[in-house]
């Protein structure tokens, strides 16, 4: 688990955007990410704190988030907050949204009040509609693959191999790098 903000994040924390969409393989990871930044946007700590300014949203339906789920928490509830400047709404990895429950973020998606950040995570980026898509900061911390980094060094190194002063390096060094990444495949 993840237990440290992830560095692509720290970068927004000066001056954060009014909802993001975290991508990944993992549910535990991104609810703790998304807990963590939260925290850290709010009242700059590092650990996750329960506070009534995060609020991570449930509902009785274990899968699905339906329109009431996200009507309560924009009217009910409120996007105001009690002490921080902003107000964090979370909606975690596990949770899909219903079309009506979409389109009712999505409103609030477009006219976002200015002490409001909302923070979606999603193991299955396609389940989420391009209309709300567009209008969240994207971080995608999925792993990569072993076959994409295989066909990346494979490209990188067959550009430096007709030119090793690329990489500032001596032919031996060239050699050693050349072999360990052709190694790769033997962990297939």
């Amino acid at each position: 688990m993840l237990d440290c903000l992830n560095k692509k994040l720290i970068n927004e924390l000066e001056s954060p955007f009014h909802a993001y969409l975290l991508l990944g393989n993992s549910s535990s990871d991104l609810l703790n990410q998304a807990t963590i930044f939260a925290s850290k946007i709010l009242f700059g700590v590092d650990d996750k704190k329960e506070h009534p300014d995060i609020k991570i949203i449930t509902s009785e339906n274990v899968n699905t988030l339906g329109v009431d789920d996200i009507r309560d928490v924009i009217n009910k509830d409120g996007l105001v907050p009690i002490e921080a400047k902003y107000k964090v709404v979370i909606f975690p990895p596990v949770k899909s949204l219903t079309e009506e429950a979409s389109n009712a973020l999505l409103k609030t998606l477009e006219e976002p009040p200015s002490y409001a950040i909302f923070i979606l995570a999603t193991t299955e980026k396609n389940k989420v509609i391009p209309t709300i898509l567009s209008r969240c900061q994207i971080y995608d911390f999925n792993r990569i693959e072993i076959p994409d980094i295989k066909s990346k060094l494979i490209n990188i190194l067959n550009v430096v191999s007709e030119n090793p002063k690329i990489l500032n390096v001596t032919s031996l060094q060239f050699t050693v790098l050349a072999c360990n990444c052709f190694s790769i495949s033997s962990l297939e």
